[in-house]
């Protein structure tokens, strides 16, 4: 003696704005994953530079140039600035760790980084 199968409940049909709404911003997201690829794209190259220490000079020094702007102009989030301060100044090994990590500080430092302004092939 079992009790009888229970249908299970079928969600509520969504309106025509709840689906375009919802199709929004998984576009949205999708182009948000774009944007973030690109921007850790372009850090991988920076680290990759950085392994020739002549390079890494430079990259740091225009770097510092952005962060000291950013700190000027009231640009950026005191934060932000102590934090790349921090970094450029760390082995690029340990520096890598942070800025490449997929979670964490890493996105958030990627989207505000003095290296995306920084031309990188010259």
């Amino acid at each position: 003696m079992g009790l009888p199968p229970v249908a299970p409940e079928q969600p509520s049909p969504l309106s025509e704005k709840q689906r375009v709404v919802l199709r929004a911003r998984a576009e949205a997201r999708a182009h948000q994953a774009q944007i973030e690829a690109c921007r850790l794209e372009k850090h991988v190259l920076v680290v990759a530079l950085m392994a020739d220490n002549e390079r890494r000079a430079d990259l740091v020094a225009a770097a510092e140039v952005h962060v000291a702007r950013w700190e000027r102009n009231s640009m950026c989030w005191s934060g932000y600035i102590s934090a790349w301060r921090n970094m450029l100044a760390m082995p690029v090994d340990q520096m890598a760790q942070i800025i490449l990590a997929p979670s964490g500080d890493g996105p958030a430092l990627r989207q505000n980084s003095p290296f995306l302004s920084v031309e990188l092939m010259s």
